[in-house]
C-alpha cells in the first residue's frame, strides 16, 4: 500500500458558490492510503502515527507488525 501525507485546511461554505473552499489555514495533516483517509494528526508524523495504530495496533484487536511501506511527502 502506498501512503501519503498531506496538509488539511479549513473550508467554508461559499453561499454565491454554492461549493466550500479553504481559508488557507492548515489545521493539521491526513493519512492516505490507496486514496482513502486513514488517520489525522496535528504534525504530519502525528497523522502517520494514527494510521499505522489503527491499521496494525493492538488497542484495535490487531496483532500483526507492519511490514515495508512507501511514504511519500
Amino acid at each position: 500500500m502506498m501512503y501519503t501525507i498531506e496538509p488539511v485546511f479549513r473550508m467554508r461554505w461559499n453561499e454565491v458558490e454554492g461549493a466550500y473552499e479553504s481559508t488557507g489555514e492548515q489545521i493539521g495533516y491526513q493519512c492516505l492510503g490507496n486514496g482513502s483517509v486513514l488517520a489525522y494528526g496535528e504534525t504530519e508524523s502525528e497523522a502517520w502515527e494514527n494510521a499505522m495504530e489503527d491499521a496494525w495496533g493492538t488497542s484495535r484487536g490487531g496483532d500483526a507488525q507492519a511490514g515495508a511501506v512507501v511514504a511519500t511527502r
